[in-house]
């Protein structure tokens, strides 16, 4: 059996798994080029506008979600392109400075839709020239204690 960990009120089974693969990114996966739709065009443009004024840290990041949904048949992680695009070119960071993702979802009205999110500095590690952010549950350590 696993081992069970606790971290502050939850307690999980910790279970990773690994497989030696290459992780394939988007621009691999599809054939040529790929064109915004016109509701992605609106859906960018109301992005920008609605976006705060916000300091963004010192880059190496964990990203913490929040999604409201009104169709419970969302896939979690649908947004997370789209909306990181949009925080890419109103604040000008670099995705690829990204480290972790907390995403959680929340079914909501419809209507009610939303989209909360937090960048948080997260420190990296390096050793033999490979950058390794802190332990995953050093992350989660983070969004517990912020929550």
């Amino acid at each position: 059996m696993p081992p069970i960990v606790k971290f502050g009120v939850f307690l999980y089974l910790k279970i990773m798994n690994k497989i030696n693969i290459k992780a394939l990114s988007v621009n691999e996966a599809w054939q040529g080029r790929r064109f915004k739709t016109q509701k992605y065009k609106i859906y960018e443009s109301k992005v920008l506008n609605l976006l705060p004024d916000i300091e963004i840290p010192p880059k190496d990041w964990l990203i913490i979600y929040h999604v409201g949904y009104s169709n419970a048949q969302s896939d979690i992680d649908n947004f997370v392109k789209p909306f990181q695009d949009c925080l890419q070119k109103r604040y000008n960071i670099n995705d690829r400075y990204i480290y972790a993702y907390i995403i959680e979802k929340h079914i909501v009205p419809k209507g009610e839709e939303y989209i909360q999110f937090e960048i948080i500095h997260v420190d990296i590690e390096e050793k033999d020239k490979t950058r390794k952010p802190q332990l995953l549950e050093a992350l989660i350590g983070v969004y517990i204690k912020n929550v």
